[in-house]
């Protein structure tokens, strides 16, 4: 059975890409590079370290200008029943986490930012 699905995303040129999340919590770390996800009426950077997470139901688009080298993500997707156990096993991720002011973004602190 499994649990979770990964995916790994490689930008060397500009692009534009939409993703969804679904049914499933998506978790997007970026490991080089720098771009940009517009998520409804926030911006919110896409660079080294940073951890985005969407829940259920939501997402955006990714906005990379090509300009300064590649940029590379990973996606994990988690189903929510899997989530919450992920969750509640790190302890570091469930204190950072919390509800961004609109209500539709789950936030979680990284080493080098907070983003929603």
């Amino acid at each position: 059975m499994v649990n979770y699905t990964a995916k790994r995303y490689l930008f060397e040129q500009s692009a534009v890409r939409e993703f969804y999340s679904g049914a499933y919590y998506d978790l997007f770390l970026v490991m080089r590079g720098s771009g940009v996800f517009r998520c409804s009426e926030v911006v919110l950077p896409a660079q080294q370290q940073n951890l985005i997470i969407f829940k259920p139901g939501q997402g955006g688009r990714l906005e990379y200008a090509g300009a300064y080298g590649p940029l590379e993500l990973i996606r994990v997707q988690l189903p929510p029943r899997r989530w919450r156990s992920f969750r509640t096993q790190i302890p570091t991720l469930k204190k950072a986490s919390t509800w961004c002011p609109s209500g539709r973004w789950l936030c979680a602190r990284t080493a080098r930012s907070i983003c929603c």
